[in-house]
């Protein structure tokens, strides 16, 4: 019982302060580098002027831009409250693309073109959705549809 009564009361900044062998003192040297920094890896630094079109020159991104453009006048609707997905988008533009005998984008370059027109992209429940653009044959039969419901 007196045992368990001594770790009960037991306070160590007392005995540390009592005790005439350990001194407090201030930390004099800076502390050694934490584990990890011996395990990591070195990367290379990335550059400022890099970015995901960096692949191809200007006047090929222009270009693509406006083939886009004219992919979407054909093809998509755009309204604020739809969402396409990314991935079959990309798709739809490449083969409609190689149909006009163009050369499509990858899609880095997709996702690109579409932010810097002001496309909203974003990943929702693991897949890439674009706000405000979607197909236009989704959105006639989506109409047909609820106008067939009335």
């Amino acid at each position: 019982m007196l045992a368990s009564r001594r770790w009960r009361d037991w306070s160590p900044i007392e005995n540390i302060s009592k005790s005439p062998e350990f001194e407090l003192t201030e930390l004099t040297k800076t502390p050694p580098e934490p584990i990890l920094s011996v395990l990591s890896v070195p990367t290379l630094p990335i550059s400022e002027n890099s970015g995901q079109s960096d692949h191809l020159p200007e006047h090929d991104l222009d270009a693509q831009c406006g083939s886009l453009f004219a992919w979407m006048n054909v093809a998509c609707a755009f309204h604020a409250r739809v969402f396409g997905g990314v991935a079959k988008l990309h798709l739809a533009y490449c083969e409609w693309e190689y149909a006009r005998g163009g050369v499509p984008c990858n899609r880095d370059t997709f996702l690109c073109l579409l932010e810097e027109s002001g496309f909203l992209v974003g990943n929702i429940g693991g897949e890439l959705l674009v706000s405000g653009l979607t197909f236009r044959d989704d959105v006639e039969a989506t109409l047909a549809a609820v106008e067939g419901n009335e």
